[in-house]
């Protein structure tokens, strides 16, 4: 079904009148009709079955009906994405969401790019609304967010230090990242920090080790930031368990 967020309580059975953006893609988009069936999140975690009353470009009422128990899930990693090249960052973005992040922090580090740092801030909007039409398209029932951007010092001295966090890293005899899980110490929260395309510098490496940050690697094969990015969140979401059917 079509899945849709509400920034209000629900308690079914009750009517909902959806407008702007989302009426206009019900209506004209996904051309749906009265009699049709969407789902509608709280963003909190809470979904719901609902069926179209009657749809305008301007206004789509809705009668909803009843929850939807989804399978519990053990909270996702933190994606930690360092600042690089605007098309493949959005991408980079919306898959990580699409494969159950709900906090994404960009981060600048010292070979970002330095126009592309400054203009994070502008980008901050768009790329929230990257993350939630993302999280829309796979049936997260949480909001995410996309945060301001940290610099990555800030990130090491402050961000989950007494959770588990682990950083991608190029360097030979490194744990792969099934290593780090079964040798890791069991702790709810999970960092997982992504450098920029020239990678991190021998600097950072050092920095983020004193902090208590794992390296890890993906394997011998020299990979572009988004596909390692797509690749680590499947993984560590794997060894998890998020990927198991509902």
């Amino acid at each position: 079904m079509p899945h849709f967020f509400i920034d209000k309580k629900i308690a079914p059975p009750c009517k909902i009148e959806l407008l702007g953006g989302d009426a206009h893609h019900i209506s004209n988009v996904l051309r749906l009709r009265a009699g049709d069936w969407i789902e509608i999140s709280d963003g909190l975690g809470n979904s719901f079955k609902a069926e179209i009353d009657g749809t305008s470009s301007k206004a789509v009422r809705i009668s909803v009906r009843s929850a939807i128990k989804k399978a519990t899930r053990t909270e996702p990693p933190v994606l930690a994405l360092s600042i690089f090249k605007s098309e493949k960052f959005e991408i980079a973005i919306q898959k990580a969401v699409e494969l159950g992040c709900r906090r994404i922090i960009p981060v600048k580090c010292e070979r970002s790019l330095p126009h592309l740092a400054k203009s994070s801030a502008s980008k901050n909007e768009r790329w929230n609304k990257i993350a939630i039409a993302a999280a829309k398209q796979s049936g997260l029932p949480i909001i995410p967010c996309v945060e301001k951007m940290l610099p990555f010092e800030t990130l090491c001295n402050t961000e989950m230090k007494s959770e588990n966090r682990a950083m991608l890293y190029e360097g030979k005899a490194l744990m792969t990242l099934p290593e780090y899980f079964k040798s890791s110490k069991k702790k709810s929260g999970h960092l997982l920090l992504i450098g920029p395309e020239g990678g991190f510098a021998p600097e950072e490496v050092e920095m983020a080790s004193k902090s208590g940050i794992s390296s890890v690697s993906l394997g011998p094969q020299i990979l572009r930031v988004e596909t390692a990015a797509i690749a680590a969140v499947t993984i560590w979401q794997y060894e998890l368990g998020n990927m198991k059917g509902s």
